[in-house]
């Protein structure tokens, strides 16, 4: 019974959403993102796990991020790696935002490789949520605009 339990719950929990997505799309209320949604100063917390062979080890970052409303922005982060604290990581990133408010963004850091997000970005601009596409990686968060 248990079993069975959790399986259900694991396929509301999948199918729920994409249910609810393929109401609205392609609708008369589509949202009409852009790249220009995103403008202002924005602050994230974000959390997961990194691979570090052979092991996945916690990371948590907190940033301020600033962007430019053109597909750029600037981001200063204090990073926690297995508990080892990294601060004042300078990065600049790009990013696309598609008219359904879907993105991908990329963070270009200084001396690790690059970081690829997909994002789901409120219509009005005021939140993102983050979740890192990389190869063994569990990351994710929140990124919320605090000043226009």
């Amino acid at each position: 019974m248990k079993s069975w339990l959790l399986k259900g719950m694991m396929t509301a929990a999948i199918s729920l959403p994409a249910l609810s997505g393929a109401a609205w799309a392609g609708g008369s209320d589509d949202l009409r993102c852009s790249n220009a949604t995103l403008r202002g100063v924005y602050m994230s917390a974000t959390s997961g796990y990194q691979s570090v062979t052979p092991t996945l080890v916690p990371i948590a970052v907190t940033a301020t991020d600033v962007f430019y409303g053109n597909g750029h922005f600037d981001s200063l982060a204090t990073i926690s790696i297995g508990g080892t604290i990294i601060r004042n990581v300078a990065a600049p990133g790009t990013y696309i935002v598609n008219s359904d408010c879907t993105a991908t963004a990329v963070i270009h850091m200084t001396s690790a490789p690059d970081v690829h997000e997909d994002w789901l970005v409120a219509p009005d601009g005021d939140e993102i949520f983050a979740i890192e596409t990389d190869s063994g990686t569990v990351f994710s968060g929140t990124i919320r605009r605090v000043a226009r």
